[in-house]
């Protein structure tokens, strides 16, 4: 079973889980993707995107330490982001991706992204962040509403159903008109559904999808994260701070970026995209999502994914040797 065995910066052994799309051989000379997810998620959110671009690239999708499959260290130090970007570092060298990796991440993901950047710049092709920012930033933090909400939506936080808990959780990650839109929906037969109809239907089956490798070994659905591991990946975002000094060794090697912020995200604010840019230097280029929440890998997959794929497509071609992206068939990522 796919999984890595990494350490802490003390030491401390724990585990991994990840999968690579398409599996099997054959896919050599691919553009290497990974892809970072964000507090709380777990590797089959990334579905929508990986059926995309996995008919073009080697795309790997992996849970967070102490979420999904991964286990957490036994040790009580701070996961800070650059802790976290070291798991992902480790990873990589697991799957023998040495360099000219496409890296993709979204919220606390996007931070992690931010240290793997700092920590190894020159294993990156490309650097795509997706509804996060600098962090510490005056005038660009989370609104107290909305992390007070969060906490109750996780359980953490005061005695709310999980009916009441969702409705919650619902409106801090999509904007309300999308959630009320319809849509012909693919998990109800054609039929036509508002999108929070589909969008609760998708959740379940994501959060309830084993994967094969796992369901042969006679492993059931991961469960819902534990109140610790929020905790310890909240504060590592709360101290997250990527400045431009520490940004430097990555605007000097030209590698191309791109920060995609979502224009009704109560989670990042858009305030905070043109800070990150700046620190990311003149290669990375600010993208705005009209209309869109926290997750636009979910309210907006198409024109997320074209922008991921279009980041992508710059970095292979500054590479020495650059060959244009090829299409191969896909697999279908509801296998996730």
């Amino acid at each position: 079973m796919p999984f890595a065995d990494v350490r802490t910066t003390s030491g401390e052994p724990h585990r991994l889980y990840y999968r690579v799309f398409p599996e099997g051989d054959g896919c050599s000379g691919r553009p290497l993707v990974i892809m970072i997810l964000g507090l709380g998620g777990v590797h089959q959110a990334w579905a929508l995107q990986v059926e995309r671009l996995m008919r073009s690239c080697r795309v790997c999708v992996f849970d967070n330490r102490g979420l999904g499959y991964s286990v957490a260290p036994s040790c009580g130090a701070p996961w800070t982001t650059a802790e976290l970007a070291r798991d992902v570092l480790q990873l990589l060298d697991a799957l023998g991706w040495h360099d000219h990796v496409h890296v993709v991440g979204i919220s606390l993901g996007g931070m992690i992204a931010q240290e793997l950047a700092v920590a190894s710049p020159e294993r990156l092709a490309s650097l795509t962040l997706l509804c996060t920012g600098p962090g510490q930033t005056p005038g660009t933090e989370t609104p107290e509403q909305t992390n007070n909400d969060f906490w109750r939506s996780v359980g953490i936080e005061g005695d709310d159903s999980a009916k009441e808990r969702t409705a919650l959780g619902l409106p801090l990650n999509y904007s309300p008109e999308w959630l009320r839109s319809d849509r012909i929906s693919d998990l109800h037969d054609g039929r036509t559904v508002t999108n929070e109809r589909w969008l609760r239907k998708f959740l379940v089956l994501q959060n309830s999808s084993v994967p094969p490798d796992l369901q042969a070994a006679g492993h059931g659905h991961s469960g819902l994260p534990s109140p610790i591991s929020l905790l310890k990946q909240a504060e590592g975002a709360r101290t997250h701070h990527l400045t431009y000094e520490r940004s430097a060794a990555f605007r000097g090697l030209d590698i191309p970026a791109v920060v995609i912020a979502a224009e009704l995200d109560c989670v990042f604010p858009p305030t905070a995209a043109p800070e990150l840019v700046s620190v990311l230097g003149p290669t990375c280029r600010l993208s705005v999502l009209k209309g869109c929440g926290h997750t636009c890998i979910h309210q907006m997959p198409d024109e997320v994914s074209a922008l991921i794929e279009a980041n992508i497509s710059e970095g292979e071609r500054r590479l020495p040797h650059a060959s244009p992206l090829s299409a191969a068939p896909g697999r279908l990522a509801a296998k996730l």
